[in-house]
């Protein structure tokens, strides 16, 4: 879609759209990719249903209340509130089904409909293994961690030579500098990243 529609707003808006119903209601059958995941050590499935709960039992109780005050602001709200539960919905099984994936030259990051990056190993200019980042996150740093009330700490942060791209909903970009990750596997993702570096290096040294 980046390569061949312009990147205007409307058109990337279908595209989430698209994706997000597309995730809630084609993708029940598949199954996950190979790669090393980011959310099965974490609550994150469990609040999402949570949420998606809350948001259930909150449209019945609302719409039934709101039905004899105010028909539109009724319909407003339901509408809303289905969106959302389709949203969460398509987010978790994107999350799901898309794990870290590594080639010879990138490791692409996913998480859910949210956010995605590819970061090639040759920009990466350092690995830092459990940083301590506490509750703030610069301007400068953007992190792929399934949280729920309180997001925990990162087992890596990747510093780059140059800022990531990383692309959010509605297709909208903003680079980073540094990336935090937190998966199931932190000893095998960071040996895939070394591994990365160190065969983008060599091939570098022998072109």
């Amino acid at each position: 879609m980046d390569e061949y529609i312009p990147n205007h707003q409307l058109i990337q808006l279908l595209c989430t759209d698209f994706l997000m119903f597309y995730y809630a209601f084609f993708s029940w059958k598949k199954k996950p990719k190979e790669g090393i995941t980011l959310y099965k050590n974490s609550s994150y499935v469990v609040f999402q249903l949570m949420l998606i709960h809350a948001i259930v039992i909150e449209t019945i109780g609302l719409h039934w209340w709101l039905h004899e005050k105010s028909m539109v602001l009724s319909l407003i709200l339901l509408f809303l509130n289905v969106y959302s539960v389709i949203f969460l919905l398509g987010d978790l099984q994107a999350v799901r089904l898309n794990p870290v994936y590594v080639d010879d030259e990138a490791m692409y990051l996913s998480f859910g409909l949210l956010k995605r990056a590819e970061i090639r190993f040759e920009d990466i200019e350092g690995v830092k293994e459990n940083p301590e980042i506490g509750k703030k996150r610069d301007k400068d740093t953007i992190d792929f961690i399934a949280g729920d009330f309180e997001t925990p700490e990162p087992h890596l942060m990747l510093v780059m030579k140059k800022p990531v791209a990383v692309v959010s909903l509605l297709g909208v970009k903003k680079e980073y500098r540094k990336v935090l990750i937190r998966s199931d596997a932190p000893s095998e993702l960071k040996q895939a990243v070394l591994d990365g570096m160190e065969r983008c290096g060599r091939d570098n040294r022998e072109d």
